[in-house]
């Protein structure tokens, strides 16, 4: 015998497993369910007056990858047994919003990355502010039109020396951008740090020929450099 528990209904459910989702040129996929769910209310009954409707999109075993010129640069995934609900936007700019949370990966001679990481997905053509919590207490999210890798706090290392900030993947045709902001870099000897760097914003390119990197940066010296100079 097949044992099924289900919501109080009105409910329907679809789930695909191995869906592929193309956005903005870049394909993403996973398991996707989607639930219809209708709250009767007080009365009982269906029209009553007093019904709300549910429609929420889950989505789980997420793995996107960024590619350019042939070449797998990036790599994303949400962790075994971890879901996100995607918000279904209705009006003028319908589409589909969401923040999934994900461990990336990179190929790129001389770079590593680490930290928390969410793929940023919005297909309504607009930039969208998203409540990821469901905390009014918190202020919402805004996510940008189209597909992105985006990370917060986190550090990524070039040539050896570790960049700490907010840094966003983005493929732009056959070339990944790794957008950056509010970071930071320090250089010292291991025991005091002399120069600090800081970036407000800045990009860097990414393409099979090499890295190439445009940053604005401050300097701050330390005291003991300022005294020497």
């Amino acid at each position: 015998d097949l044992s099924l528990m289900l919501p109080k209904g009105p409910y329907i459910q679809v789930a695909v497993e191995g869906l592929d989702i193309t956005l903005g040129g870049q394909q993403l996929r996973g398991d996707f369910s989607i639930e219809r769910i209708v709250d009767l209310g007080t009365d009982e009954t269906l029209g009553g007056g007093d019904d709300t409707e549910l429609t929420r999109i889950q989505v789980s075993n997420v793995l996107l990858s960024l590619n350019a010129g042939g070449r797998e640069f990036v790599r994303a995934e949400s962790s075994a047994g971890e879901s996100s609900i995607l918000e279904i936007v209705s009006g003028a700019n319908r589409g589909i919003v969401g923040l999934i949370r994900v461990t990336v990966t990179v190929d790129i001679p001389g770079v590593t990355v680490g930290g928390t990481f969410r793929i940023a997905f919005n297909s309504t053509g607009v930039s969208y502010l998203l409540d990821d919590d469901n905390n009014v207490a918190t202020p919402d999210v805004r996510v940008e039109n189209g597909l992105r890798v985006d990370g917060q706090d986190v550090f990524l290392t070039v040539a050896g020396q570790t960049l700490k900030g907010d840094f966003s993947f983005i493929k732009n045709g056959t070339t990944i951008v790794i957008a950056v902001a509010d970071v930071s870099l320090e250089l010292g000897d291991g025991n005091e740090v002399f120069v600090t760097a800081t970036v407000a914003e800045g990009a860097i390119l990414i393409t099979n020929a090499g890295v190439a990197a445009q940053l604005r940066a401050g300097l701050t010296l330390s005291d003991s450099l300022s005294q020497d100079i």
